[in-house]
């Protein structure tokens, strides 16, 4: 697979953000708040970026597959209760171990995916 490296480095970067919002939540400030929660949706494939708008809105934005597929895991992560969803084939380019979620059906893919991640209370 293409991008091993830059993989492995989504991965890890999306743990180290989950396990700093556990540390966020169990300060003693936060103890009556709502805890804070992240989902995430990891995936990899070619994009196109850039500024889009006019003179008076310009944003920053960045479309294709891989990014489609990033936001329906999201949505299923949440649905499925889970910290972070990706597909099983970036779980093996990055060699971490994960908890399966099946095979899922994305809305506006053909094919369903292998879809692996972390729970919300699994250790990240």
């Amino acid at each position: 697979m293409r991008g091993r490296p830059l993989c492995a480095a989504a991965v890890n970067a999306a743990r180290e953000g989950l396990r700093a919002l556990e540390l966020i939540n169990a300060t003693p400030s936060r103890k009556t708040a709502p805890p804070l929660r992240a989902r995430i949706g990891i995936g990899i494939g070619d994009v196109v970026h850039g500024n889009i708008g006019s003179a008076g809105r310009f944003s920053f934005t960045i479309i294709g597959t891989p990014v489609n597929r990033s936001a329906r895991l999201q949505a299923l992560a949440k649905k499925l209760d889970a910290a972070m969803l990706i597909t099983t084939d970036i779980a093996e380019a990055t060699g971490v171990e994960c908890r399966s979620f099946g095979s899922r059906a994305l809305r506006g893919f053909d094919h369903p995916v292998n879809v692996v991640g972390f729970g919300v209370s699994d250790d990240h």
